[in-house]
């Protein structure tokens, strides 16, 4: 048999065979971008997670060090909290909605800790400190005119409720 499009206007099988094909062409379209569309918004979730727990742990580490002869951690963890406050001042830019409190007081933290103590004598290759320093203000400006981050309190972490939570256990 030959096929031609008289042969879907005279035979209804051949028709409704013709739609079911259509639709589920689409419905197949559809389900392929919303799953890629879920797996793009699935990595901005976890790269602003591992950026965020990446940078508190470097400051923490570097919060905790006050021992001059540990220089190759520090700078280590130096180049740490730049290259995760980068990177977590670039997703604040690129998708703010994702960004919650923690996230931002941790960019409020790396700054003051910038201002404070400074960056030790190596800095990371890869990364310009006045270029991070700028990047990570820049976010904070941002995140400030978007949220309203006078209800967020200050310095308030969920590592902070843990901390809070053990000394009254005690």
């Amino acid at each position: 048999m030959k096929f031609s499009m008289n042969t879907l206007i005279c035979n209804p099988g051949a028709s409704w065979g013709a739609r079911i094909a259509l639709i589920a062409l689409g419905l197949a379209l559809t389900g392929s971008f919303c799953f890629v569309e879920g797996m793009f918004y699935a990595n901005r979730k976890a790269t602003v997670r591992m950026a965020n727990d990446g940078c508190f742990l470097a400051w923490s580490g570097l919060t905790a060090l006050n021992d001059a002869t540990n220089r190759r951690l520090a700078t280590l963890l130096d180049w740490e909290m730049d290259s995760s406050g980068s990177k977590l001042a670039e997703m604040s830019l690129r998708f703010p909605s994702l960004i919650e409190r923690g996230n931002y007081n941790l960019l409020i933290r790396v700054r003051n800790y910038r201002k404070r103590y400074g960056r030790g004598a190596e800095t990371n290759s890869n990364l310009d400190p006045a270029e991070v320093d700028a990047k990570i203000a820049k976010a904070i400006a941002y995140l400030e005119s978007i949220h309203n981050t006078n209800q967020w309190l200050p310095y308030k972490t969920e590592f902070d409720d843990i901390i809070l939570k053990s000394k009254s256990a005690r």
